[in-house]
C-alpha cells in the first residue's frame, strides 16, 4: 500500500531547494536566533559546545543526523566543524569606518545605495561590518567564514 498522505511527498520536500529553505527557516525560528548552529548530538563534546558558545558566540542546537543532512544543504546554516576549525585562525579585526580611505567609503556608500534602490529601504551603511581578515587568510577561507555567518542577524560582512 502507498505511504500515508501526510508523508507521501516527504522525500521531495527534503531534497528540493524550497523544502530546504523552509526547513532552515523553521530551524532558526525554533532556535530563536540567527546565531544557531546545528550540532550532531552523537559527536559533539563539552569543550566543543563551550567553544561555540563562549568563543564564537553561537547557539548550539542538538540535531538528529537526518536534520543535519537537510540543513547542511543550506548556505544559511553554519557548519559547527567549519566554525571550530577557524577558531584558532588569525584574529579578525573590525575596521572602523573612520580609518577607511575616502574612495573605499564612497564605494561602500554606492553599494548601500544600490541595495536601497533594489528594494531594501532599510539598508544603510550602519549594517555593514568591514573586517580585516589578516594577511595570511586566503579567499576561500574568507568566503567560507562569511558564508558561515549566514545573514549575521542583519549584518553584512565585507572583507578589507
Amino acid at each position: 500500500s502507498p505511504p500515508p498522505l501526510e508523508v507521501r511527498h516527504a522525500q521531495e520536500y527534503l531534497t528540493s531547494s524550497a523544502g530546504v529553505d523552509l526547513i532552515t527557516e523553521h530551524f532558526f525560528t525554533l532556535a530563536g536566533s540567527d546565531a544557531a548552529v546545528p550540532v550532531d548530538s552523537m559527536s559533539i563534546t563539552s569543550s566543543m559546545l563551550r567553544d561555540l558558545e563562549e568563543r564564537l558566540h553561537r547557539v548550539p542546537i542538538m540535531c538528529s543526523a537526518g536534520l543535519l543532512a537537510v540543513l547542511s544543504r543550506s548556505s544559511r546554516v553554519a557548519s559547527a566543524t567549519l566554525l571550530l576549525s577557524h577558531k584558532d585562525a588569525a584574529p579578525r579585526t573590525l575596521v572602523p569606518f573612520s580609518s577607511l580611505p575616502p574612495p573605499r567609503l564612497a564605494t561602500l556608500a554606492h553599494a548601500a545605495a544600490l541595495v536601497k534602490a533594489a528594494g531594501d529601504a532599510d539598508f544603510d551603511l550602519d549594517v555593514i561590518d568591514v573586517i580585516d581578515f589578516g594577511a595570511g587568510a586566503d579567499l576561500s577561507e574568507i568566503a567560507a567564514e562569511i558564508a558561515s555567518v549566514g545573514d549575521g542577524g542583519g549584518r553584512v560582512v565585507v572583507p578589507l
